[in-house]
């Protein structure tokens, strides 16, 4: 806990001009841009009246009451509109912690914000410390925003909409060492429960990332995993999962009939693994962390099998992501080499190595996206990471028709800046 109480220090006295100081950990994994399509009707025709941004940031440490984060929304040198949203803090006190202190925004957004553009868009992030109404960037992100065309029942144009391509954020595959009485790394959809389900021991949770229409669940899903190439006995395989986000946007034409439809459906989803491990192996964040008596002898415990892991995600024959990493000769999970080189994670959490493969889940994949755009335009940092990039397959149309081209929605300034909790 002292390291925090340290960035709190350093924090309060940043300038506006600054970086976050050392010891101020941003949470990579966390971030998360979407839109918000507004339409009227002019005439009884509906016509597309721009977005709104909905970001959410976490940065692991303390801030003062009242802060906030902002979000410039940029196209070239042209802003387009900010967001300001008061953050919220969690695990401040440390007796009652059950885990790191962190303040955040999830889903910030004013919905009287109007923007209209496509295309590549940027995002700088802004922390305002309220104690000093110093202004520290965070961040520059950047999404591709792209339009596609809708029609009406009666084969009339609807509004255009807009989506952030979410082609880039397939390989973002997250391993989470969750301790029993832990606060999970994320929370599920709606960010009403918490992803717990492993009793009284320590479990292993991994955030993956897919486009599928049909699969809606992880159920009757399973793991098969091996380590330096000799398979490994996982006496319960099955795995569970809880959809943490979802984006479906649609594309109609004809008459939009139900065969005039195309669709792109993405989904993020925590898995809960049939993995363990021991409290020895990981980084203790909490005063409360509580070492289970006795293990779950129905999971594979991680610091039992130093070595180079590998493990396929499966439903049924069909294998629908593939998963590696390193655990090395103390037992302890070893960061990617795009932790070493700049991409930022909490503690106890850590990129893994994925493969897609082309017949498995998703049915929208592209190389180029990957490649170029990954982590909402940071990109890949490591010889490793941008190796693993190159192996994905194209899958399907990256992005959906957009019939009218050109004929886009009607202008309307952004509006000004508003406060919101």
């Amino acid at each position: 806990m002292r390291r925090w109480v340290v960035f709190l220090c350093v924090l309060w006295a940043t300038s506006a001009s600054a970086q976050l100081p050392e010891g101020a950990v941003v949470d990579d994994a966390f971030t998360f841009f979407d839109l918000e399509n507004f339409d009227e009707a002019v005439n009884g025709q509906p016509i597309h009246r721009g977005w709104a941004l909905s970001s959410s940031f976490r940065v692991f440490g303390i801030a003062p009451p009242r802060s906030s984060f902002k979000f410039v929304i940029k196209q070239g040198n042209r802003t387009l509109g900010e967001t300001i949203c008061e953050i919220g803090r969690f695990n401040e006190h440390r007796n009652h912690a059950n885990g790191p202190a962190t303040f955040f925004v999830r889903d910030c957004k004013d919905r009287n914000q109007r923007v209209d553009a496509d295309g590549a868009i940027t995002v700088e992030v802004h922390f305002i410390n309220d104690a000093t109404d110093q202004v520290t960037h965070v961040r520059t992100h950047t999404i591709q925003v792209r339009t596609t065309s809708t029609v009406r029942g009666n084969g009339e144009p609807g509004a255009a909409l807009r989506y952030v391509d979410r082609n880039s954020e397939v390989l973002l595959s997250m391993m989470h060492l969750q301790n029993q009485e832990a606060a999970p790394y994320f929370g599920d959809r709606n960010n009403t429960r918490s992803l717990s389900g492993y009793g009284n021991y320590n479990g292993v949770t991994l955030l993956v990332n897919y486009h599928s229409y049909e699969r809606s669940s992880t159920s009757r899903t399973r793991l098969r995993c091996s380590v330096d190439g000799r398979r490994i006995e996982l006496p319960q395989d099955d795995v569970s999962g809880t959809e943490t986000r979802r984006v479906a946007v649609t594309h109609t034409f004809g008459r939009g009939g139900q065969d005039e439809r195309q669709h792109i459906y993405y989904r993020q989803v925590v898995l809960q693994l049939p993995l363990g491990f021991d409290s020895s192996i990981v980084e203790q964040t909490h005063d409360r962390w509580r070492t289970p008596s006795e293990r779950d002898h129905r999971r594979a415990y991680l610091n039992d099998h130093p070595g180079r892991w590998e493990c396929e995600w499966r439903d049924g024959q069909t294998v629908l992501r593939t998963f590696r990493w390193t655990v090395g000769a103390d037992g302890k999970v070893q960061p990617h080499p795009e932790q070493a080189a700049g991409l930022s994670l909490g503690v106890n959490a850590f990129l893994v190595e994925t493969v897609v493969p082309s017949n498995g889940i998703d049915t929208r994949l592209h190389r180029d996206s990957v490649v170029n755009q990954a982590f909402h335009g940071l990109g890949w940092r490591s010889s490793e990471g941008r190796a693993m990039a190159q192996q994905v397959p194209n899958v399907g149309d990256a992005v959906l028709p957009n019939l009218r081209a050109g004929r886009g929605a009607a202008r309307a300034p952004a509006k000004a800046p508003r406060r919101r909790r």
